[in-house]
This record gives structure tokens, sequence and C-alpha cells, in this order.
């Protein structure tokens, strides 16, 4: 126990030589990020409240709020960021392949939106659930329902329209990953979002 004062006092004069310095993070006074009960470490994106805002309206839109978690939260304010950047840095289109209900396309729709460009949103997925599963789609899953599985993850084209109704940029490729490629092979892209299951 005698030697933690002469520790934490060496730690101190290395992050100082170093030309850092130690600080204690202040207690939150709020328990919740964007509604989502939080335990243990602060998050990087807790005073993002732009983020939240339209992360929030994004699961209404989609119909995805009753499965939101911190960890999904976190990969989704990452996402967002990433494409902030792509949209002021990078020449080219923006295209998602794979899209389910259409939860992260209505953020980085709204994202383009927002950000004054023009750039379109190219928009993959079959519209139909998974593909038929393949013996390198199986190994761990022995047992489990596929069926059950590979429908759950279905929403229709229509459905995916009606959420993303707010924007007329979006262009729907529907069909089996990577048949639909080919139809834009012309084009250059900012920023690709890739989120499919097998």
């Amino acid at each position: 126990e005698e030697k933690k004062p002469m520790l934490k006092s060496l730690a101190r004069k290395v992050v100082t030589s170093l030309g850092y310095e130690i600080n204690k993070r202040p207690p939150l006074s709020e328990n919740r990020v964007g509604g989502v009960r939080r335990s243990g470490h602060v998050t990087v994106y807790e005073g993002e409240g732009p983020f939240h805002d339209l992360y929030e309206r994004a699961q209404a839109q989609t119909q995805m709020g009753g499965s939101d978690n911190q960890l999904r939260r976190q990969r989704h304010y990452t996402l967002t960021h990433l494409l902030g950047n792509a949209l002021v840095q990078a020449e080219g289109e923006v295209c998602e392949i794979g899209c389910w209900r259409g939860l992260s396309t209505y953020q980085i729709a709204q994202q383009i939106k927002d950000s004054g460009t023009q750039k379109k949103l190219h928009l993959f997925d079959s519209f139909e659930g998974l593909s038929v599963y393949q013996e390198e789609d199986l190994p761990g899953n022995q047992g489990v329902d596929i069926e059950g599985i590979r429908s759950m993850v279905a929403c229709s084209l229509s459905d995916v329209q009606h959420n993303l109704r707010d924007f007329d940029f979006i262009d729907y490729y529907q069909g089996w990953v990577p048949d639909r490629f080919p139809d834009v092979a012309s084009l250059s892209f900012a920023f690709v979002h890739i989120d499919v299951d097998l």
C-alpha cells in the first residue's frame, strides 16, 4: 500500500516530462446516454447532442427503437463521424451495401442532405433477407433456425423506401450482393458502408 503514492508520483513525473498532465474526470450527474442506460466508463459520444437527435429520429423512422443499445449507438456514432469527414474531403458518391430497415441509411442520407453536397446515395440490398446459406456460412451455427434468421432480417423495398421517403437522392439496387455492382462500375465513391450478414 505504501508503494501506491510513490508509483503515482513516478507516473506523474513521466507524464509531465512528456508534456502531458493527468486530470481526474469529474463524476457524471446523469447515468444515461441518449436514452440508453449505461454503466462504467464515459464514452466518446456522450456530449454529441446532434448525433443523438439524428440517431433517435432514424430509430423512430425505421421502427428500430426497441433494439437500441450502447454498442450499436457507438458504432453509428463512428459511422456518422467517418462519413462527415468523407463528405468534405473526398470526391465521389456515397454507397451503402445492406440496409435492413434503413437505420444507418437514414442517418447517412440526412448527413448528405445537411452537407449541401450533390452526392447521390446508392443503396444495395436484397430486400428479401439473407441469401441461401452456403457451407462457409454455417460453421458454429449447427442447430440454429437458419430459415428463421434468414427471414428475420427481411424488409421489403417498398417499406425501406417509405422509411427513407424524406430523401429523393437515393438510388435503390435490389438484388444479391455483388450481382448489382456492375450497375455502378463507372462511378467513384467517397464513402462506402458495408453491413452484410454473410
